[in-house]
């Protein structure tokens, strides 16, 4: 699992190279995307609202305040709306018997297109239980304050050790990074989809190639193919 791909991969294969098989890969990286903005409606009557399309919040007593998610957070719902297979036809009841219920209209904008989904809160379905777990937490960001500069987070493996520097290919998967670690030796970076970082001030005493690794930078990451950063936190994930 990346922050913007998870892939399922099937180890000790026979016949197949680095004895691994990929039987799917998810992505969900939301700055490939031309659009992605999201109204929610909930409520009793449908009577609250949060809008990243018009970036404000509507309150049950009528009031409006101004509300914009944070890159990070909007990141992380829609991977969630993604794993949720949120364009797909879904079986969510959008009426039951309890009363009071809370109704939730959610609308997803993306690109060009855009999808629409109500439901209430004593929805016990799958889907219905999925989605009212996206929406507590649309709600939950929208009464936090949320950080315009979030750290910066650097996550993959690494592919290179030398003069305190380690050489980390962003994203990759263990197939990935098997079939790279041979062609970064022989292919220009430029030619490869995938970013690459070198971190700065990292004791590489500590790391061999292969170690699956996740840093926060200090500051930003400057240039590209590779960037250039130094590192704040760094440690070894599985």
């Amino acid at each position: 699992m990346n922050p913007t791909n998870t892939s399922y991969i099937a180890t000790n294969c026979k016949e197949v190279p680095y004895g691994m098989e990929e039987i799917i890969q998810i992505q969900y990286n939301m700055s490939q995307q031309d659009l992605f903005e999201i109204d929610l409606k909930y409520g009793v009557s449908l009577e609250n609202e949060i809008n990243t399309k018009t970036d404000e919040i509507k309150k049950e007593n009528g009031t409006t305040e101004p509300f914009q998610m944070a890159e990070n957070v909007k990141q992380e719902l829609y991977k969630r709306l993604v794993f949720a297979n949120y364009l797909d036809e879904k079986e969510i009841v959008a009426s039951c018997d309890q009363p009071n219920a809370i109704k939730y209209k959610l609308m997803v904008y993306i690109n060009g297109g855009k999808q629409e989904l109500s439901w209430k809160d004593c929805d016990n379905s799958q889907d219905g239980m999925k989605f009212t777990k996206i929406a507590n937490y649309i709600i939950t960001q929208s009464e936090q304050q949320q950080t315009e500069t979030p750290e910066v987070i650097v996550q993959g493996y690494v592919l290179e050790l030398k003069n305190n520097t380690l050489l980390i290919g962003e994203e990759l998967n263990k197939l990935d990074y098997e079939w790279m670690k041979d062609e970064i030796k022989q292919i220009d970076m430029n030619s490869f989809v995938f970013d690459f970082t070198e971190l700065e001030g990292v004791p590489i005493e500590e790391y061999q190639l292969g170690d699956k690794i996740r840093a926060t930078i200090d500051g930003s990451i400057s240039g590209s193919k590779p960037g250039r950063a130094k590192v704040k936190e760094i440690k070894k994930i599985n």
